[in-house]
């Protein structure tokens, strides 16, 4: 995003003598009144110029009530001294008129400065809005997905800036090195697939590295392309602001990051994140001065160098060198996949979700199964039906989805024969938990010299939505895999993914036949949800398998009408972690949640450390624990069962960021196509000076 002050000055250098003046002048007689605030709010918004976007405009009316005052007390005395001689009109004199443009809009551009950090971190739970809502794992997403949406962007620029923009703030989740599915709907009805994911090197090496092939540009630049209205130079210009003048550490990071630090060798990685001896603590700022340069230059030129270019070269050497069998060769070759996404109906309902080896086919009939055995989340009793179900399915994606990679389909059958007396139930029944599996350390545990706790580490995520108001809609998951991924940080800036290991039997029960070009079985499960043709909800998760509990338990409580979408996203959760344990959320009525699972057979001997593998054990984590994942969701807000894809005034949208972690919501609540005829708009020299024609073609799109 253009910063506010080229805003200002490309407004002004046309228009200073007359427009700009006069706007400002009015803009200022406007505050001066005295009415109420939420009048002088409207009157600022009216006559400020058009062409600053929303989001400067905002934070221009929050400052003008802290220095209304200073403005009156310092513009005209100063005015008056500067030009003792004799009184001068404002209207009759060009030299007094520069002069007072210049001193409000220094003062202007002063105040914006003094608020924007203030600004930049406001954090939104639940928003809602009738023309395009966001709900991302980060505020800074957010606000910058918002501020694309409200300059006339469609949801796939305000999706891929705000991808970006994760990558810088929510670095140990996501970024330049990790991968992703997302589902695209268009404005049409036509909905897109997109995989992501890594691939295996094309020598059918695997190496001694989980480093995984970086493809999280190539997904997020061919959706641009295909889809985009916005300049990328636009779209990136917040993600490298963020990176090269810095941001506001969160408690989220902070914690995340002392627990992962450990796992970091390299020293360059060390310095940045632990500048004076120490990991940056919540509330300080944090540059990453090579991450900025690295978006600067995928902005420049598409992302041809990051993979044909000087940029691809620098990662093949240093993968290379750290044990990985990719080449330059896979960099160039790599091509995100566009396919027919799955659907399943239920009743009005159609759900819709990105192919294996995504598991929103997983999610899809986990919530056909909730939904047909009436399950209620909001009874304790309900608690321990979810669990039973939930278990069931995350073995059958582990046993069966490997062999649904070429026809979806055949895992919603296997979901259905998988009773206790079929072939498919003793299978499930038998199948080790791989934290059972003899002789086979666990890759997600590291030595204990670099975990002090010796504590398995969580595969993490993060999931973002973006619904504009001519129902466009974009539900991406991104990963690098563990927090902060292999731990090996590339000289570009970022963090390289481990998925690799994912090709490994501890994740999945991979057949011989399993494609040798697939990706590996991924718990990122996007999905949609559409009634009676009609869009309805979009919604995504984080936390590896988590994903797929926390998406089917939402979904479900939705469409079941027994939650609102925030009360579902909000309520405490729980997760069978394995054939004996259960992870519950603190919840007020813990006591009497536990006494229920005791009554259901789910808890009854064992301690958390010794489970008697007759028994069972529950282990209660702190509500809002990073282990609980973070669900991102947007929801219409109407009963309208017309086919319609535009969003109305009428119907709205309600966008719910996960309270854990850093998610965050936000709502576009004014029409975009208002004060078009003087937005900002990119200058066409500076358009021109990259060069449009290092694109890649996407290879395959479905009819």
């Amino acid at each position: 995003m253009i910063s506010t002050f080229a805003q200002w000055k490309l407004f002004l250098s046309d228009k200073l003598k007359q427009s700009a003046i006069t706007r400002i002048m009015y803009f200022q007689a406007g505050i001066r009144k005295r009415q109420s605030k939420t009048h002088r709010q409207s009157v600022g918004f009216s006559l400020l110029p058009a062409c600053i976007d929303k989001s400067a405009a905002k934070e221009i009316i929050l400052m003008t009530e802290m220095f209304r005052k200073i403005t009156l007390i310092l513009c005209f005395p100063t005015a008056l001294m500067a030009y003792p001689v004799r009184p001068v009109s404002i209207r009759s004199s060009d030299e007094f008129t520069h002069f007072i443009g210049r001193l409000l809009l220094v003062i202007l551009l002063i105040s914006i400065s003094f608020t924007q950090p203030l600004v930049a971190q406001e954090r939104q739970i639940v928003a809602s809005g009738s023309f395009g809502a966001i709900a991302t794992g980060h505020p800074r997403a957010t606000a910058a997905a918002l501020s694309i949406l409200e300059r006339g962007g469609n949801a796939v620029d305000a999706a891929v800036a705000a991808a970006f923009v994760l990558g810088v703030v929510d670095l140990s989740n996501s970024g330049p090195g990790g991968e992703g599915f997302a589902l695209v709907r268009l404005p049409g009805g036509k909905i897109e697939s997109w995989n992501g994911t890594i691939r295996r090197p094309r020598s059918g090496l695997i190496g001694s590295s989980s480093i995984g092939l970086p493809t999280e540009v190539a997904l997020l630049l061919s959706l641009h392309e295909r889809h985009g209205n916005r300049c990328l130079t636009e779209l990136l210009s917040p993600a490298i602001k963020l990176a090269r003048e810095g941001f506001q550490v969160t408690g989220y990071l902070e914690t995340v990051l002392a627990k992962g630090i450990f796992r970091f060798r390299d020293p360059e990685a060390i310095a940045l994140f632990a500048p004076g001896g120490r990991p940056v603590r919540a509330g300080e700022k944090f540059i990453q001065p090579a991450l900025a340069d690295t978006l600067a230059s995928i902005a420049a030129d598409h992302g041809a160098s990051f993979y044909n270019g000087e940029l691809a070269g620098r990662i093949s050497r240093d993968i290379k060198a750290r044990g990985s069998a990719y080449t330059s060769d896979d960099l160039a070759a790599y091509r995100p996949g566009c396919e027919f996404p799955v659907t399943l109906d239920i009743g009005p309902w159609r759900l819709v979700g990105v192919p294996p080896p995504s598991c929103s086919v997983v999610v899809m009939g986990m919530v056909r199964q909730l939904l047909a055995s009436s399950w209620n989340p909001n009874t304790t009793e309900g608690l321990a039906e979810w669990l039973d179900i939930a278990r069931r399915y995350l073995r059958l994606k582990r046993i069966e989805l490997p062999k649904c990679i070429r026809n979806p389909r055949r895992f919603f059958v296997a979901a259905s024969l998988s009773g206790p007396q079929t072939k498919i139930g003793r299978d499930l029944e038998s199948d080790p938990d791989p934290d059972e599996m003899g002789g086979q350390s666990s890759p997600s545990t590291v030595p204990d010299d670099l975990n002090p706790s010796n504590e398995p580490l969580q595969e993490n995520t993060t999931h973002l939505v973006v619904w504009d108001k001519n129902g466009m809609i974009v539900s991406m998951t991104l990963t690098l895999g563990l927090h902060f991924g292999a731990a090996e940080f590339s000289p570009l800036g970022f963090f390289y993914s481990n998925q690799m290991r994912h090709y490994t039997n501890f994740s999945s029960r991979y057949p011989r036949d399993y494609p040798i070009d697939a990706g590996p079985i991924s718990s990122k499960a996007p999905l949609l949800v559409l009634r009676n043709g009609k869009p309805f909800l979009a919604i995504g998760g984080a936390g590896n398998n988590r994903i797929i509990t926390n998406t089917a338990a939402v979904t479900s409580a939705v469409l079941s009408g027994n939650q609102s979408l925030a009360e579902a996203v909000n309520a405490p959760r729980a997760f069978p972690e394995a054939k004996n344990t259960t992870v519950i959320e603190w919840r007020p009525e813990l006591r009497k949640t536990l006494a229920a699972l005791k009554m259901a057979g789910l808890l009854t001997g064992g301690t958390r450390n010794k489970p008697e593998l007759t028994g069972r054990k529950v282990d209660v984590k702190p509500a809002g624990d990073d282990y609980f994942g973070l669900v991102s969701a947007v929801c219409a807000n109407n009963n309208d069962n017309s086919a319609s894809s535009t969003v109305t005034s009428e119907a709205g949208l309600i966008a719910v960021g996960d309270y854990r972690r850093d998610g965050s919501s936000a709502a576009v609540f004014r029409d975009p196509a208002e004060h078009r005829d003087s937005r900002f708009e990119i200058p066409a020299w500076q358009k021109n000076n990259f060069n449009e024609s290092s694109t890649q073609e996407v290879p395959h799109v479905a009819p």
